[in-house]
């Protein structure tokens, strides 16, 4: 924008829309948190040293369901 120019909001409206597709993985991670995670946090407060192999369970099945580390490259992923 030059220095002269005004930006006048009433012109320009931002869409923070979600997308559909968005929409349908933010369903799949909060149906997979209710079904499988949440019903965990009370076996962990108790004892979590317990619940860790159940926990580690969870994790291989986000893993399959590629929504681990989504926002890291793959090659940085693998590690986790």
């Amino acid at each position: 924008m030059r220095r002269d120019e005004t930006l006048r909001t009433e012109d320009r409206t931002m869409d923070f829309s979600v997308s559909e597709k968005l929409q349908k993985l933010l369903a799949k991670i909060r149906q997979f948190m209710e079904k499988e995670i949440y019903p965990l946090e009370a076996a962990g407060a108790e004892n979590f040293a317990a619940a860790l192999p159940e926990l580690r369970a969870k994790r291989a099945l986000v893993k399959e369901m590629g929504l681990w580390a989504r926002k890291s490259p793959p090659h940085t992923a693998a590690w986790a």
